[in-house]
């Protein structure tokens, strides 16, 4: 019950502190970003409410990510980028500004694969024949448990007019 009224009080501060747009910046709304979703993302507990409202509240309702739209959005991919691999961390490598209404982010994706990794995300195919199956097996116990680094970029696109973040495409190469 504490715990309860503990969230809420901090929720409603963060309300507070978020409630005027025009103090968020968009180098503030790329901080928090890579603070929140530096370790992938796991439903949040409560504990982590406050954050994912600043971060709701900094993207546009139309927000584009690249391959998704919407910030629920976003956070279910990365719902399913967490629950694919183990241990993932998100390492910042360092911040352009590009534009005076645009940010590139560099960064370093480090990952596990798992039995989930490679059963799910690489999508195996059960109806194989026989020989590239044994392939597939072969291929899979040389990766499970293996760390695999991603370079990529993250462009946070500002619209200064609305305060809100409105483009957030991310791309990434296998190191």
């Amino acid at each position: 019950m504490l715990r309860d009224e503990i969230q809420h009080l901090k929720s409603k501060r963060n309300n507070i502190s978020i409630g005027n747009s025009t103090q968020i910046t968009l180098q503030m709304v790329a901080t928090e970003y890579f603070r929140v979703f530096r370790h992938g993302f796991v439903e949040p507990d409560g504990s982590r409410i406050a954050e994912l409202d600043f971060l709701r509240f900094s993207m546009a309702p139309d927000l584009d990510a690249g391959t998704v739209f919407g910030f629920e959005a976003l956070v279910r991919n990365w719902g399913v980028f967490s629950q694919f691999f183990q241990d993932v961390r998100v390492y910042l490598e360092s911040v352009e500004q590009t534009t005076e209404h645009s940010l590139l982010a560099r960064t370093t994706t480090s990952v596990t694969f798992t039995e989930i990794t490679l059963r799910d995300a690489f999508l195996y195919q059960g109806h194989q024949e026989c020989d590239q199956q044994e392939r597939w097996v072969h291929i899979a116990g040389k990766l499970l448990g293996q760390r695999l680094d991603m370079h990529g970029s993250v462009q946070f696109t500002w619209d200064s007019s609305n305060h809100r973040v409105t483009y957030l495409p991310c791309s990434a190469t296998l190191a």
